[in-house]
């Protein structure tokens, strides 16, 4: 698993290049260093033994600081890339929760802040009741999603409950964001009765803070559930460039080339021998994944590719 996890992180940070492309670049920047070393240094210094260990020195230097550079240039991108998959896993959730499950929610995120004590749900026209500091709160959460955003009228409703039963703090947790309007509301009334407008991105953090983020086992399991269909959507595109069916085809095509060559030169032109060759081969690969070909179990997912 960690093996494939390494892959994933590096395919991701390096736009899928292949492995022996990251060799061969590997190689020519090194040779290259190694040198420009040594040119540098023969300009300078006469012994060719002190310019080879010189040389020797300086590449090292280079290779293990430029190795240095790349794990934390890794390990970088490695924590941006799980912490991306983690909000798109806690957004998932969230978009499948209805409203009592997302007032469920909320009560354990802010049951594990330290500024919220007593939090509970309430049978009346607002969601939960808490102390904020030991001061009394009232809260309402809002289920959104999309465009959609917390109306005004939410915000007069809450204000309206809070004049009637003299709570002079109030929250109104949002998962997408607030009206202008909405904003507009509690900043006139501020000065009678304060209500703080928490949106999307502070909700996100309050999950943070509460540690209600996804584990980080779920983030490799979503991962891994990645590469697993990347290497089934593979399969199934290999299957169908060589498939049996497309055996004829590639043969034909081969003779074909070579046939018009002949006609259109006199001879056969080397373009037309490589162009033949790669269609006879794609051909020979076709047969034997025919014959090797195995059934492969494939999941309503690979439909859709």
């Amino acid at each position: 698993m960690k093996k494939k996890l390494e892959n994933y992180y590096y395919n991701s940070l390096k736009k899928k290049e292949a492995p022996y492309a990251k060799t061969i670049k590997t190689f020519f920047k090194h040779l290259f260093i190694f040198i420009i070393l040594v040119s540098v240094l023969v300009y300078y210094v006469d012994n060719i033994l002190i310019v080879t260990l010189l040389s020797l020195g300086g590449f090292h230097f280079f290779y293990y600081s430029n190795k240095k550079i790349e794990k934390k240039k890794m390990n970088k991108f490695i924590k941006g890339l799980r912490n991306n998959i983690s909000q798109e896993i806690f957004w998932k959730r969230i978009k499948g929760m209805d409203k009592d499950d997302f007032v469920v929610f909320i009560q354990s995120v802010l049951e594990g802040l330290p500024q919220f004590t007593e939090v509970t749900k309430s049978g009346q026209e607002i969601d939960l009741e808490a102390k904020f500091n030991d001061e009394n709160i009232v809260i309402t959460c809002h289920l959104l999603d999309g465009e959609n955003a917390v109306e005004a009228y939410s915000a007069r409703e809450l204000s309206r409950f809070m004049s009637k039963n003299n709570f002079d703090k109030g929250i109104i947790i949002s998962s997408t964001d607030f009206r202008e309007s909405t904003k507009t509301f509690c900043e006139i009334i501020k000065e009678k009765r304060k209500i703080l407008l928490l949106a999307r991105h502070d909700l996100l953090e309050m999950a943070r803070d509460a540690d209600k983020l996804p584990l980080n086992s779920e983030i490799d399991d979503a991962i891994l559930k990645r590469i697993e269909y990347k290497e089934r959507a593979w399969k199934h595109t290999q299957e169908k460039i060589f498939a049996k069916s497309n055996l004829s085809n590639y043969i034909l095509g081969g003779f074909f080339l070579l046939i018009f060559g002949i006609f259109m030169e006199g001879k056969i032109n080397l373009l037309y021998y490589v162009a033949s060759f790669l269609l006879f081969s794609f051909g020979a690969i076709s047969f034997w994944v025919g014959i090797k070909k195995e059934n492969i179990d494939y999941k309503w997912e690979d439909k859709i590719i």
